[in-house]
């Protein structure tokens, strides 16, 4: 993996991977087992064509065991340096199991996708990788693509397992069931 040095230290810039096809949050698995590895929060993004090719990944922070930050405009300098036509969005919360989006974290992922709307780049998704889990925006309908060839796990059919244990994660996180506080779990 192009993003960590033999030392399982995280390379910062855009690093070239082509020729990757990418239709859903689970084609990202490359990224994740490097992402866990990480002690600190760190933000990546893909770039992909209007293929849904790889082009590049660019590690644009390292932070922190709890934030990181970058400025968007070298996420967007990397998209149109690849004439990239998609962005997929990545951090770790590395102390996490199982993830949930910060206030921060969502308030980002819409800043990014306004920004993405006024430079003509889809972001098709932001997924958020714990030490077991990972948290898709675009699954939950919190990140609208227009793509119809980058499909959420949802709507792909989620398991009987995975839709039970998002209703036990939204009922220990709220104390409301799913259907109350309006998450879809199909």
């Amino acid at each position: 993996m192009p993003i960590l040095d033999p030392g399982g230290n995280l390379v910062m810039g855009l690093h070239p991977f082509k020729d990757k096809r990418i239709a859903s949050p689970r084609d990202t698995k490359f990224l994740w087992g490097p992402m866990r590895q990480l002690t600190r929060e760190s933000f990546i993004a893909l770039i992909l064509d209007i293929d849904y090719h790889t082009l590049g990944i660019d590690v644009l922070s390292s932070g922190s065991a709890e934030e990181t930050s970058f400025k968007p405009s070298d996420l967007f300098r990397s998209a149109i340096s690849l004439d990239g036509a998609f962005i997929l969005a990545f951090h770790n919360h590395p102390s996490e199991r199982l993830v949930y989006p910060s206030k921060g974290d969502t308030e980002l992922t819409k800043s990014i996708s306004q920004m993405c709307d006024i430079m003509k780049i889809h972001l098709l998704d932001h997924i958020i990788i714990g030490s077991k889990d990972y948290y898709s925006y675009m699954s939950h309908g919190l990140v609208v693509t227009r793509s119809r060839k980058y499909v959420s796990t949802a709507a792909r059919g989620r398991s009987h397992r995975a839709r039970t244990l998002a209703k036990k994660r939204s009922t220990l996180r709220t104390g409301h069931s799913e259907e109350r506080v309006g998450l879809r779990t199909h």
